[in-house]
């Protein structure tokens, strides 16, 4: 892109009215997306709000744009730790609630 800058001028041209709106539209979209995720994110513990990141590779593919293998498997991997990491602190939250005597 910085290459190409010194002659974008020449060949841009402006957005017409109506997408001058529509460009206004995806920017508040953009801009309540991430205003409810900082939300999220300050209600509720990453535990809980990071899995929903996984769901891209699946809105990608109701889009028309499926993962490939690796992505998948990727996204299984973080997924299964995900899902992991907490039963695991749970268990060991009981564990440590309970200590045997010494």
């Amino acid at each position: 892109m910085v290459a190409t800058s010194p002659w974008e001028p020449s060949v841009w041209t402006p957005p017409a009215p109506v997408h001058w709106f529509a460009l206004a539209g995806l920017g508040l979209l953009g801009a309540a997306g991430h205003f409810t995720l900082i939300k999220a994110f300050e209600n509720a513990s990453l535990a809980t709000v990071a899995p929903l990141s996984f769901s891209i590779p699946i809105r990608a593919t109701l889009f028309g744009d499926p993962p490939d293998r690796r992505t998948v498997l990727g996204a299984l991997a973080i997924a299964g730790g995900g899902l992991y990491i907490p039963r695991r602190e749970r268990a060991r939250r009981g564990r440590d609630a309970n200590p045997p005597p010494v």
